[in-house]
């Protein structure tokens, strides 16, 4: 074995404290790359996503604004100039051919009048009866708001008396004066294929998806699995970031869904009926390129530590093993030196008894056991 890594040198401390070294600083270095990464990647996916929800929601509510317009235009014409409805017929017609309307409106259109009687139905929702009130309109909550407040309301569901989903849209009939003459009502079915499908169920990368949520209803108005449509939102405390979303946070975070999946979400908020969209993805597929660079990268580490390990005992090896050489021959010397001054010693101290007597020198005295 080379004198310079004899398991007692001072030379092997050096290189296994310098190895030791070198470990630590190459995963502290990793450790603080892939936490940045992480943090870097993170925020980058919560703005990505949070502008696709931004972007569904802007044009859901684009749709709403657009349509509520179309609805006060059409409110301005079924008044005539005497300030009272045109005739029943007239308005029926008039509501009928406007198949843009029928397009959204997918339920049916209703002229209300301020009991909540139906004065006008176009299909597909023809009342049963000419005095008949469906889904008991003067006591759901949309009217309710909307004669209270005597502006357009959007919302909130209803349920038809087939079981299924209505979303009511109305805006109030004014006279000239400002007198409320009746209500108009469109209606959009949850069930069937509807303009926020359109917007909300495709899909969102490989495996997420958008949803649709109410929160007056608590119930979900639009989702990629219509059999969520109308279901009841999660409970309080199961979803902590959904949680967030019902009393009005706009953003993204991480939390476990009430399926027990961790999930990325963001959600916006739809200005003109105060719903909210959210955008999520299984944190699985959210994060796995970042997984697969931070293996990668480790990989990598742990490869290029055997070498630089090596190189590092080799170079510090040769700086040392002149100093270790030079250590030892100091050491020969000194123990040569040492030996010759213990043999000068001995010599000093016995010769002088040793050597035989001078001529004119006094004789060595006798023992005194002779």
């Amino acid at each position: 074995m080379s004198p310079s890594l004899r398991r007692d040198s001072s030379a092997s401390r050096i290189i296994l404290v310098s190895l030791v070294l070198l470990v630590l600083g190459l995963v502290l270095v990793s450790f603080l790359v892939l936490r940045l990464l992480e943090q870097d990647t993170r925020r980058l996916l919560f703005d990505q996503q949070f502008s696709a929800a931004a972007l569904v929601a802007d044009r859901i509510d684009r749709i709403l604004r657009d349509q509520i317009t179309v609805f006060e235009g059409i409110a301005e014409q079924l008044v005539s100039e005497e300030g009272k409805l045109l005739s029943l017929p007239v308005i029926e017609s008039s509501l009928a051919d406007r198949l843009h309307l029928r397009s959204y409106f997918n339920g049916g259109l209703l002229l209300l009048d301020l009991n909540a009687a139906v004065l006008v139905a176009v299909s597909p929702l023809p009342p049963e009866g000419p005095d008949e009130k469906p889904f008991q309109f003067r006591q759901t909550q949309h009217l309710q708001r909307l004669f209270a407040h005597g502006r357009p309301q959007v919302g909130p569901p209803l349920r038809d008396r087939a079981g299924g989903g209505l979303l009511p849209v109305s805006v109030p009939v004014f006279a000239a004066d400002g007198t409320p003459l009746a209500i108009l009502t469109g209606l959009v079915d949850l069930a069937a294929d509807n303009f926020l499908d359109r917007e909300a169920a495709h899909p969102y990368a490989a495996t997420g998806d958008y949803l649709v949520i109410d929160p007056d209803s608590g119930l979900f108005l639009a989702a990629a699995d219509k059999s969520r449509v109308l279901q009841p939102v999660p409970e309080p405390g199961v979803n902590p970031m959904h949680d967030r979303y019902m009393v009005g946070f706009e953003g993204s975070g991480i939390a476990r869904s009430s399926l027990g999946e961790m999930e990325v979400t963001s959600a916006k908020r739809v200005a003109t009926s105060d719903w909210f969209v959210v955008a999520r993805l299984p944190a699985v597929e959210a994060f796995a390129p970042l997984r697969r660079l931070q293996q990668r990268i480790l990989l990598v580490v742990l490869i290029t530590m055997l070498p630089l390990a090596g190189l590092a005992v080799w170079f510090i090896k040769r700086q040392l093993d002149p100093l270790v050489t030079s250590a030892d021959l100091i050491d020969e010397r000194i123990a040569v030196k040492t030996s010759w001054v213990a043999c000068s010693t001995v010599l000093t101290i016995c010769w002088p008894r040793c050597r035989p007597p001078r001529k004119n020198s006094a004789p060595w005295p006798r023992p005194a056991w002779t």
